[in-house]
């Protein structure tokens, strides 16, 4: 965002200076256009990160930054660095607020759906972390360790039954370091050829930050059913 204001402030060296006169009329060239557009835009941005800008104060310091070295700015090089590190923790602390929000009905959901699944199935375990498991096919192979990597597949779902990744045919291999902790833990428990389901509770999959561009929510559990087809040390 720094980078960006101050680029802005540099295009508008060539520009003509926007006054309360000017219209759309006025916009008859590109210099005007892209200052136009530019100042538009900055603060269009700073105010969706929650910020109310104030156009008297913003002014001024387009004016001196115009301005280069014939005036002195009213803040320090340090200070201007100092107030866009707060602006950085403020808007990371809003978009927490805001994803925390969003995770606390997905998680009361989840945490029910766990406990039906529990009810109606005496078969499933659930471990201390919170992993709810059951197998579904009995393996007669070695276990994996977590720095094993394991060729599985498998099938991921929401407990709606919306279906967000899965392998078809083909298999996928995965260090269990590297992936969430529900299944670098459950999937220790599993044996070459077996196949279980497990229920994943939001701690132990994405907790409030799913990955984007998924149907995944803040604070869902997640459903895997995996099988285990081999591991490669």
């Amino acid at each position: 965002m720094r980078r960006f204001i101050i680029a802005s402030m540099l295009i508008c060296l060539n520009a003509p200076w926007v006054n309360s006169q000017i219209t759309s009329d006025s916009l008859d060239n590109f210099d005007r256009r892209i200052s136009y557009a530019v100042g538009f835009d900055v603060v269009r941005s700073v105010s969706e990160m929650g910020i109310n800008v104030d156009p008297v104060v913003f002014i001024r310091g387009l004016y001196d930054a115009l301005k280069g070295d014939s005036v002195s700015p009213l803040m320090t090089r340090e200070e201007m660095e100092s107030t866009f590190k707060e602006l950085q923790e403020r808007a990371i602390k809003r978009i927490e607020d805001e994803q925390l929000a969003l995770s606390l009905p997905n998680r009361k959901m989840g945490e029910e759906f766990t406990m039906l699944q529990l009810a109606n199935d005496p078969n499933m375990k659930k471990t201390n972390s919170g992993l709810v498991y059951v197998e579904l096919k009995q393996g007669r192979g070695k276990k994996p360790t977590a720095n094993d990597v394991v060729e599985v597949k498998y099938k991921g779902y929401l407990i709606d039954g919306t279906v967000f990744d899965q392998t078809h045919e083909q298999t996928s291999s995965f260090r269990l370091t590297e992936v969430i902790p529900g299944w670098t833990e459950g999937v220790q428990l599993m044996s070459i050829g077996s196949i279980f389901k497990f229920i994943i509770p939001a701690d132990l999959a994405y907790g409030n930050n799913p990955p984007m561009g998924t149907p995944i929510q803040p604070g869902s559990t997640l459903v895997f059913e995996i099988e285990l087809i081999k591991i490669t040390k």
